[in-house]
């Protein structure tokens, strides 16, 4: 079975901080935050944008919402 990371986690596995993952994408970095924290909004574009940035497959990355503890 095949790790899934939230996008933050993909982020940080790519050695990326949230400016550069926002400009990669052409959003600001406060749009980048609220998506890593409300996963659910990101569209299919951003969520193929991310996994294209970060170099993890599509698949591999969860956008949907988890409840933090």
């Amino acid at each position: 079975m095949e790790r899934v990371y939230t996008i933050k986690q993909a982020r940080l596995l790519a050695g990326l901080t949230q400016e550069k993952t926002a400009a990669e994408m052409g959003i600001s970095r406060d749009r980048y935050m609220k998506l890593e924290k409300n996963p659910e909004l990101v569209t299919v574009g951003q969520a193929r944008e991310i996994s294209r940035i970060t170099g993890i497959p599509f698949e591999q990355i969860s956008f949907e919402y988890r409840e933090r503890r």
